[in-house]
């Protein structure tokens, strides 16, 4: 996973990898997101975020980029998001890196 500062998935600011089968990578909360993406079935784009969530309107936006394999099946992503708040509302765990 990557994080980029701004509408584009380049420059990327932040990677991680996630593995979930087993578990490891450099993912600070492996188990937390691997269980997260559980619940979709591997599909980030199926994450619905924390309901009643309040965040700032202010546009400094973020992108996140996924690409990989769950259960043997090609899986990507990718999402720009108004801000990090909004970011983090909506990916919860899975984006907290």
């Amino acid at each position: 996973m990557t994080i980029s500062e701004g509408p584009t998935v380049w420059p990327v600011s932040r990677v991680v990898l996630l593995l979930c089968s087993p578990t490891g990578g450099t993912h600070p909360k492996t188990p937390a997101a691997c269980q997260a993406l559980t619940v979709v079935n591997g599909d980030v784009k199926k994450l619905t975020g924390k309901l009643g969530g309040v965040c700032p309107t202010n546009y400094m936006p973020v992108t996140v980029s996924s690409s990989g394999t769950w259960n043997g099946i090609p899986v990507s992503s990718s999402q720009t998001y108004s801000n990090d708040c909004v970011k983090d509302s909506v990916l919860g765990v899975i984006g907290d890196f």
